[in-house]
């Protein structure tokens, strides 16, 4: 039977044998657990989770807006104040996880 090993408040995890005892601060589940299992072991489990989607959220919106900024500089146009503020609010999101997630401005 595998059995898995949670630490780091439920983010990180690994697969060990039966014979295996948990460290300080491991728990171990004999199956995957479920998010009301880990957030029952792990207060902050669901927060952490939460945030790091946050956090990607941010990362994707500002990959995306990377071409409309490629599309300013390509043409020789200067980047507008609006988007320059945008990316830099999603920057600020990626760093610390905090704010609301920004609306692009409209092209």
């Amino acid at each position: 039977m595998t059995i898995y090993a949670y630490s780091n408040n439920g983010l990180s995890f690994r697969a060990v044998d039966s014979t295996y005892e948990a460290q300080p601060g491991e728990f171990l589940f004999n199956n995957m657990p479920t998010l009301e299992e880990l957030s029952s072991v792990f207060p902050d489990y669901a927060i952490e989770v939460n945030k790091k989607l946050f956090i990607s959220q941010a990362q994707f919106a500002l990959d995306k807006s990377d071409s409309v900024v490629m599309s300013y500089y390509e043409n020789s146009i200067p980047v507008p104040a609006s988007w320059i503020s945008y990316r830099s609010e999603l920057r600020n999101i990626i760093k610390t996880g905090i704010g609301p997630l920004p609306t692009p401005p409209i092209t």
